[in-house]
């Protein structure tokens, strides 16, 4: 899968989940996905230069994902992960 199709699967996987357990309205628009939570703000972008997806956040401070084996990592943690625990999701 290129990396345009895999960045947009995963930010549509994230908007998803946390619609879903957050129960608040995000936003995605032209690679950007925004959203509301507890503890701040969250935003994720992709970065077609350097094909990562970049994370930042009120938790952890801003984060740059690689594109490694079709998941996007940062020091061997996936960005899901790594958003499901900071935002309290099982």
């Amino acid at each position: 899968m290129t990396y345009s199709l895999q960045v947009t699967s995963v930010l549509n996987n994230i908007q998803s989940l946390v619609e879903k357990a957050l129960n608040v309205d995000t936003q995605l628009s032209y690679g950007v996905l925004q959203f509301p939570a507890n503890n701040g703000q969250y935003v994720l972008n992709k970065q077609n230069p350097t094909q990562q997806l970049w994370l930042s956040s009120p938790v952890s401070g801003p984060s740059h994902f690689d594109l490694v084996d079709g998941k996007f990592k940062r020091n061997g943690v996936e960005i899901s992960d790594l958003l499901k625990r900071e935002l309290g999701i099982e």
